[in-house]
C-alpha cells in the first residue's frame, strides 16, 4: 500500500490527493495526474491548484458492487462496457465520501470558483499508451455539478472507443480505475498545446506551439483552426506569424 503523508492521512482512507503533496502515486491517480503533479514542482511554471480523487474514491463509489464490476472485467466481451457504464451510473458516493470531498474543495479553492473536471485512468498516458482524446473532460464546472461530472469521467473511462482500445492492446485487467483531476478554471485569453519536439519532423531542438484565442477545447476539438508557431534551441521563432499575439508571448510559452 501507498506511503501516506500526514496531509493525505487527514483528508481521509480515500486519498484525495492535491498539488502541494509530496507523493503522488502513479498507480492511485493515473498518468494524467502523475504527470500534472511533477509539472506542478516546477517552481517556474505556474499551474492551477488541483485535486486528484484517487483510485480509492473511484472504488468507493462502486461499494459492494466492486465485485460485479470485477467479474465483467475479467470475463470480458464487446458488450459488457455497457454493463460496467450501468453498474457506475447506478451507484453512488455515501454520504462521508460526498462529505470529504466538499471539504477537500472548500479548504482548497475560494468561493464561486469554476473546475476542469479531467478523468486520469491508471493505464493511460504511459510509455505505449496514451488513450489521447478518449476520456472526458469538463471545463467552467460549478460546485453543484461536481458529482455529476465526476460520474461522467468514469463513465467515459470504459466508453465503447476506450474498451476496444483497451481490448486490442491487452490492456482489460480487473485492476482498471479512473481516477479524477478537479482543477481550478483560469482567466484566460489563449489556450493551447505546445510539444517540446516538432512532432511533424520529430526535431528535438524545435518546439511546436499551436493556440487559439478562449479555451483550448477549441483546438482539441478542431472546431477553431490554430495559430501554430516553430521556436527552435536558440529561441527564435523559425515559423509563424506572431503580429496577432506577440513575439514575446510565444518565447516565454518556449522556455
Amino acid at each position: 500500500y501507498l506511503q501516506k503523508t500526514k496531509k493525505n492521512k487527514e483528508r481521509g482512507k480515500e486519498m484525495i490527493y492535491k498539488y502541494n503533496d509530496e507523493n503522488v502515486p502513479l498507480n492511485k491517480v493515473g498518468g494524467k495526474a502523475y504527470n500534472l503533479a511533477h509539472l506542478s514542482k516546477i517552481k517556474s511554471i505556474n499551474v492551477p491548484k488541483w485535486v486528484c480523487l484517487s483510485t480509492d474514491v473511484f472504488w468507493k463509489l462502486l461499494g459492494e458492487k466492486k465485485d460485479e464490476y470485477e467479474k465483467l472485467i475479467s470475463d470480458y466481451s464487446t458488450k459488457n462496457y455497457e454493463k460496467i457504464i450501468r453498474l457506475i451510473n447506478e451507484s453512488d458516493f455515501d454520504e462521508k465520501t460526498r462529505n470529504e470531498i466538499e471539504n477537500v474543495l472548500s479548504n482548497t479553492f475560494k468561493r464561486d470558483v469554476k473546475f476542469a473536471v479531467r478523468s486520469s485512468a491508471t493505464d493511460e498516458d504511459s510509455d505505449e499508451y496514451s488513450f489521447a482524446g478518449m476520456l472526458d473532460s469538463s471545463l467552467n464546472v460549478g460546485l453543484e455539478r461536481i458529482f455529476e461530472e465526476i460520474r461522467k469521467c468514469y463513465v467515459s473511462g470504459f466508453s465503447e472507443r476506450v474498451m476496444e482500445y483497451r481490448a486490442k492492446n491487452n490492456l482489460v485487467k480487473k485492476d482498471i480505475a479512473v481516477a479524477v483531476i478537479i482543477q481550478e478554471m483560469i482567466e484566460h485569453d489563449y489556450a493551447g498545446v505546445m510539444f517540446t519536439i516538432n512532432p511533424k519532423t520529430n526535431n528535438p531542438d524545435e518546439t511546436q506551439i499551436s493556440i487559439v484565442e478562449g479555451l483550448g477545447e477549441k483546438l482539441v476539438s478542431g472546431e477553431n483552426d490554430s495559430m501554430d508557431y516553430v521556436v527552435d534551441v536558440l529561441g527564435e521563432i523559425v515559423k509563424g506569424d506572431t503580429d496577432k499575439v506577440g513575439q514575446q508571448l510565444i518565447l516565454d510559452l518556449a522556455k
